[in-house]
C-alpha cells in the first residue's frame, strides 16, 4: 500500500542521499545482478552494518555480486574497494521478476500469434541438491 510515508526516489542524486538516512527505512530497488547502477551505492553503505537486512528476490546469475551474497561472501568489491558483508542476506526462492513456464504459456496462449516453437533463453541449469 502506498501512503504518505512512501517516497519515490527518481534521480541518482536522491538515491545516493538515501545512504545518509539513519532512521529505520526500507529501500526497494531493482538490483539486477548488483553489477552496476544505483544499487551499488546502497550495497556499499548497507552491507557493513549487521543491523541491516538485504532481501535479494529472484534468481542470481553465477559469479555476480548477488550470487556471492546469497552464498555467504564475507566481503565484496564495490568501486575498486572491498567492503565487509555483515548485513543479513535473504533470498526467498518464491519471489521473482520473471514469468515462469506457466505464466509464459498463458501469455503466449492469450495472443494472436501462435508460434510453432518457443525457445526460452533466460535461465540457468538448476543445481542438483
Amino acid at each position: 500500500m502506498i501512503d504518505e510515508n512512501t517516497e519515490f526516489v527518481r534521480t541518482v542524486e536522491e538515491s545516493i542521499e538515501l545512504n545518509s538516512v539513519r532512521l529505520p527505512c526500507i529501500i526497494i530497488s531493482a538490483s539486477g545482478m548488483a553489477s552496476g547502477d544505483r544499487v551499488l551505492h546502497h550495497l556499499k553503505t548497507l552491507r557493513p552494518n549487521p543491523r541491516n537486512s538485504l532481501v535479494l528476490a529472484g534468481s542470481q546469475a553465477l559469479v555476480t555480486r548477488r550470487d556471492t551474497s546469497v552464498n555467504g561472501a564475507e566481503s565484496m568489491k564495490i568501486y575498486g574497494e572491498y567492503w565487509p558483508v555483515k548485513a543479513e542476506v535473504y533470498n526467498p526462492d518464491s519471489l521473482s521478476a520473471h514469468g515462469d513456464y506457466k505464466e509464459i504459456s498463458q501469455c503466449l496462449g492469450a495472443g494472436t500469434l501462435k508460434p510453432e516453437k518457443v525457445y526460452v533463453t533466460h535461465g540457468e541449469t538448476l543445481k542438483s541438491t
